[in-house]
């Protein structure tokens, strides 16, 4: 019938010293050995939403046709509130997973996660 579902790719916006930075950090640390790594943490945190991401919503759409305003869905701006998670990993285990509500200060934050789990 002609019709193909639209997706939107969605990666990390990196500007290009942060691009010239991970790769200098890898070029450094290419050749380090299990010694090296005993001491290194790697983390990551996220943001979710509480409610449904409306981006994520996919519909059906003939090529070359636009997308019509009656069609369009509402999104709440704020999406009522999000959570972050922060979680890490270390060599032979992992640290487990901590939440808190994304308007945590930076003095929260440090009490939180980096005094009792980084620090360490």
């Amino acid at each position: 019938m002609g019709l193909y579902i639209k997706r939107t790719l969605r990666v990390p916006e990196l500007t290009r010293q942060q691009k010239i930075n991970r790769l200098n950090w890898c070029i450094e640390h290419q050749n380090w050995n299990i010694e090296n790594c005993r001491n290194v943490l790697f983390s990551d945190e996220t943001i979710i939403g509480v409610r449904l991401d409306d981006r994520q919503i996919r519909g059906l759409r003939g090529r070359g046709t636009q997308a019509r305003l009656r069609a369009a869905r509402q999104i709440t701006k704020y999406q009522g509130g999000s959570v972050i998670f922060w979680g890490g990993t270390i060599l032979g285990g992992k640290i487990d997973l901590i939440s808190f509500p994304a308007s945590v200060t930076a003095r929260n934050y440090v009490d939180l996660v980096l005094e009792p789990i980084v620090r360490l």
